[in-house]
């Protein structure tokens, strides 16, 4: 009877060990559930699974490098304004010419403040800005980080507008001379732009294509829009290195805020898709925190 009580203990003592590990395996998918849903993580996800991050950087570092991008810039040149957005699935990080104090960034018709035959039209704070802003990019900076990210996942936009009117059809066009003004017979083509501003192919708002060449001629607001954004991009083309680099032309209203506004995007493709929402937060998080610092 010793014996057979002293087996029944040790059983009973089994199940209650048994029992506390049950209890205690249980407690810890619970927990590991509801820490699931704090973080943003999906209920259904399969213990021991991970999510893909967006990028093998860590979020927080990527977010004070980008803030850190745009300080520089600012601080580079008072004609520079960040913004921060979102198109789509992508992050967007912006440099915009600040045109306040402007009467005209660009005058009608006209697309390149540092070219010999243009230069003369644009007012000094137009050209100021116009060229401080591409000069403002720290590109060694934004070279590392699109190698330091991986493979397609940032992009570099040169974004800029023009209004609605239409060209004016003369047989003169207004040209500069050194520091004068003076009146030539018009050319139509792009063929005197373009060893200032190379070859461009831009993206318009309505999704097109447009080839600029130096046979092209200049005949659609489109083109010039496209041209005011080529203009700038390749003040610092040589610069770029392996960089994704596009370019955008907006035609609008005459009235539209956008007409004055000529900016360099950073875009961080994919970055707001549903599945990063967690890496995307402590981005968006750490780059304000850096901006923040600025102030």
């Amino acid at each position: 009877m010793q014996k057979g009580g002293k087996r029944m203990t040790r059983r009973k003592n089994w199940i209650a060990v048994g029992a506390i590990w049950l209890v205690v395996l249980v407690f810890t998918l619970l927990l590991r559930e509801i820490g699931g849903l704090v973080t943003g993580d999906l209920p259904n996800e399969q213990p021991g699974t991970e999510r893909p991050l967006w990028s093998s950087v860590e979020p927080g570092e990527l977010g004070r490098r980008l803030g850190r991008l745009v300080n520089d810039a600012e601080a580079f040149s008072t004609r520079v304004r960040g913004h921060f957005g979102t198109e789509g699935t992508d992050l967007r990080v912006g440099l915009d010419v600040d045109a306040r104090g402007v009467v005209e960034l660009y005058p009608d018709g006209f697309f390149c403040a540092h070219c010999a035959k243009q230069g003369c039209y644009f007012e000094e704070n137009a050209s100021q800005a116009l060229e401080g802003l591409p000069a403002s990019v720290p590109w060694d900076a934004l070279v590392a980080l699109a190698s330091d990210l991986g493979e397609g996942r940032l992009r570099i936009e040169f974004a800029a507008s023009a209004d609605q009117q239409p060209i004016r059809q003369t047989t003169q066009q207004r040209v500069c001379v050194g520091t004068e003004r003076v009146g030539e017979p018009r050319s139509n083509t792009y063929a005197e732009y373009a060893e200032e501003c190379g070859p461009a192919s831009c993206t318009a708002l309505n999704g097109s294509a447009i080839e600029m060449f130096r046979s092209s001629l200049i005949d659609s607001n489109a083109k010039l829009a496209c041209l005011r954004a080529a203009c700038i991009w390749h003040r610092v083309s040589d610069r770029m290195g392996p960089l994704r680099v596009a370019l955008r032309g907006e035609v609008v209203d005459a009235d539209d805020s956008r007409l004055r506004r000529v900016s360099v995007v950073i875009s961080l493709v994919g970055l707001m898709a549903q599945e990063h929402g967690s890496y995307a937060k402590r981005v968006t998080a750490e780059y304000q925190r850096e901006r923040d610092r600025s102030d």
